[in-house]
């Protein structure tokens, strides 16, 4: 069976509506040619819609029928291609700030277990990018440009067959270096972050606690140097499941922080945002520096406490320190997925590359097994 998962800022209720509507799910599905028709009631239990999938000329005409549903709560469909067949489900879960989708499928009998079995990457890929749509669909009017509705999300308006094309690429890259695309190998520590005046604009108060990882982005074993990578998550750091993430890498020097630059550790690296923000009034790389030499990953996964100063550096290399941060304790991990274009705090992000983080974090993290 193949599981992907995403979280859309929305009830239940509105999911489901959309989910509901059958002639839109070529708008979503991805592969879905056409709805040729949809049988009135649907999704009511044995009803269908009628669907074209592929690409010309090779087009399979079929349908797609409703097996179970309990509104808003639960869809499960059996979806025909020709000889093949298979059984997706959709399971919605509210929470705090909106509704985690899980979508799962698997072949809904011999053969079709055998195909799946030997494409779950492209599957894993595919509804991950379903997903990503779903979710877009739910959030913005399905017939524009897709735009950040959020004012700490980046301005620029990403089209929408970018977004899709971006959240194609990261999540089949996603399923082929399951579970993480990225920054493989890593360590995870908590603790407390001491913030100063404008450091309030990332977190909302003058202490916060916060979770933080240390990663090595090819993977490379040590001591080979390695783009190193730095997370930190200033935990419900606007209320309850509200957290506010950064992510920073290994960069150059001074007026070079937006240039990725490989380290052998954690120690020696200057840690940068690579990409800039707005803080209040001014446009910034965020800035990292671990105090002290020698953090590998083998040493930060012992239990000495380690200090991490975070600032923010100007466009004339001035920097402004914003936290303090205090890791005193090592954590699993392997749940932890940041998310650097949520929309909580006074930071907004800048420029192209930085409004396409949403579909290609949506999307890598979408993958949770194939």
């Amino acid at each position: 069976m193949t599981r992907c998962r995403i979280h859309i800022e929305a009830p239940p209720q509105r999911v489901f509506e959309v989910l509901s509507r059958g002639e839109r799910y070529a708008d979503w599905v991805v592969g879905a040619r056409a709805i040729r028709d949809v049988d009135d009631g649907f999704p009511a239990p044995g009803t269908s819609l009628h669907h074209s999938f592929g690409v010309a000329p090779l087009v399979v005409r079929d349908q797609t029928r409703v097996v179970r549903v309990e509104p808003p709560r639960l869809l499960q469909l059996e979806a025909h291609a020709g000889k093949l067949a298979a059984t997706v489900r959709f399971e919605l879960v509210p929470d705090a700030t909106g509704t985690t989708v899980v979508m799962d499928e698997e072949g809904a009998d011999g053969p079709s277990r055998v195909v799946a079995g030997m494409t779950r990457v492209l599957i894993a890929g595919r509804n991950a990018e379903t997903l990503w749509r779903l979710r877009e669909q739910v959030l913005v009017d399905e017939d524009t440009d897709r735009p950040m509705p959020s004012e700490a999300r980046s301005p620029v308006e990403v089209p929408r067959w970018l977004g899709d094309l971006t959240a194609r690429a990261f999540g089949l890259a996603a399923a082929v270096r399951f579970p993480r695309p990225l920054h493989p190998s890593g360590v995870t520590r908590a603790g407390e972050a001491r913030l100063t005046g404008r450091g309030r604009l990332l977190a909302g108060g003058p202490t916060c606690r916060v979770v933080a990882r240390f990663s090595r982005g090819a993977g490379l074993p040590e001591p080979l140097p390695d783009v190193l990578g730095l997370a930190v998550r200033f935990v419900d750091a606007f209320g309850p499941g509200r957290h506010h993430d950064v992510l920073l890498s290994s960069g150059g020097p001074g007026r070079l922080a937006w240039v990725l630059a490989p380290a052998r550790e954690a120690g020696g690296a200057r840690f940068s945002s690579i990409l800039r923000y707005r803080l209040d009034d001014a446009d910034v790389w965020y800035r990292g520096e671990v105090r002290g030499h020698g953090f590998t990953l083998a040493r930060l996964g012992e239990p000495e406490p380690v200090e991490v100063a975070l600032s923010a550096q100007h466009g004339d290399g001035t920097q402004e320190a914003l936290a303090e941060l205090t890791l005193d304790e090592v954590v699993d991990g392997r749940e932890v997925r940041f998310d650097p274009s949520g929309p909580y705090g006074g930071a907004v992000p800048l420029g192209w590359l930085n409004a396409l983080r949403e579909p290609a974090y949506a999307a890598s993290q979408a993958v949770v097994s194939r």
